[in-house]
């Protein structure tokens, strides 16, 4: 089963896409910030990232600056942006730092299974 890691600081956002991903299929676990997904990933790969820009303790930037040092390139999970930033620096930022593709929350099932479908996650 394909793991999926939820990073986002927002108890209800993070249960929301919690829910979301595994009604897609998927094993579904969660942290609260950066630093908390970057210990997760030492031990867990997960194959899919939900990640959340505004975080306390380590922003999504941070954690994608991090993260470079546990996967190269070839083997970094796909990363999805998962925020409700509308500032286009701060998403072109994070495609410069490393995501794979974007959503804006709150987000609906049938959109992230579209960009799982093209990615072929599912």
């Amino acid at each position: 089963m394909t793991i999926c890691l939820v990073i986002d600081d927002n108890n209800v956002n993070r249960e929301a896409s919690k829910a979301q991903m595994k009604s897609l299929g998927f094993e579904v676990h969660s942290c609260v910030n950066g630093k908390e997904a970057l210990e997760f990933c030492n031990h867990v790969y997960p194959e899919i990232i939900l990640l959340d820009w505004h975080m306390p303790v380590m922003c999504g930037k941070g954690f994608l600056q991090n993260i470079k040092t546990t996967y190269d390139k070839n083997s970094k999970p796909f990363i999805i942006l998962c925020s409700a930033t509308k500032s286009e620096s701060d998403i072109n930022c994070a495609f410069k730092e490393g995501v794979d593709d974007s959503i804006e929350k709150p987000f609906n099932t049938e959109d992230m299974k579209q960009i799982l479908v093209q990615h072929g996650f599912i």
